[in-house]
């Protein structure tokens, strides 16, 4: 997943912002395109709304998906929307990678 393939590459401190306007994780989704990866799964459906109606909702375990709780906390830390929500990388149904 683009989401886990970005956090190493923060962690190896390779680049410090996951989500600034270029950065580290749609750079990996045009990347895995550029590579020929077919199918990616990412977590634009983690918005701070909807991390919003889970926490209030009061869930046992809260958000269940590694890389979904990896965005909601990236979100929280930086207080910002997740960076999918504003850039829209080459892929996703693009004729450019053919990657869905």
């Amino acid at each position: 997943m683009p989401i886990y393939q970005a956090a190493g590459k923060d962690f190896a401190g390779e680049e410090s912002d996951i989500g600034n306007d270029r950065g580290r994780y749609i750079s990996v989704i045009e990347e895995n395109g550029r590579d020929g990866v077919d199918f990616i799964t990412v977590h634009c459906g983690v918005t701070r709304l909807s991390v919003a109606a889970v926490e209030e909702q009061g869930r046992i375990l809260g958000i269940v998906s590694r890389g979904g709780a990896m965005t909601a906390n990236w979100m929280y830390c930086n207080k910002r929307e997740n960076p999918l929500m504003k850039n829209r990388p080459a892929s996703g149904n693009s004729p450019s990678y053919d990657m869905f």
